[in-house]
């Protein structure tokens, strides 16, 4: 998993990040390591984003793009976990203020059926 701040894992707002954290899974300075595919793992990467959607953050060495996954896997259950509706809700508020847009991806198979 990753989420994208302002700053990183350096920046102003990784105290709101840990405070965030209530399954305590590990944080991890994304720009400051080899990623490694967290499936199953209690791991998040934090990368630095600058919030502009495709532009690239200032400095070229943290130029980390955005790339929006798929709808069906946004704000849904996990394999271990079931969220409440109000979490659920948020994909639709989103969608309607444009802050989440359909893929032209394919459908991913955890969207299918």
């Amino acid at each position: 998993s990753i989420v994208g701040v302002p700053g990183g894992a350096k920046g102003p707002y990784m105290p709101l990040v840990r405070a965030a954290n209530l399954h305590n899974m590990t944080l991890v300075d994304g720009a400051e390591v080899k990623q490694v595919d967290t499936l199953g793992k209690s791991l998040v990467y934090v990368l630095p984003y600058d919030g502009e959607g495709d532009n690239h953050l200032s400095d070229p060495k943290l130029a980390y793009r955005f790339s929006q996954a798929e709808l069906c896997l946004q704000f849904h259950d996990n394999q271990t976990s079931t969220y409440p509706e109000t979490y659920h809700a948020l994909r639709e508020a989103l969608q309607a203020t444009g802050r989440l847009v359909a893929t032209t991806c394919p459908s991913p198979y955890p969207c299918e059926g």
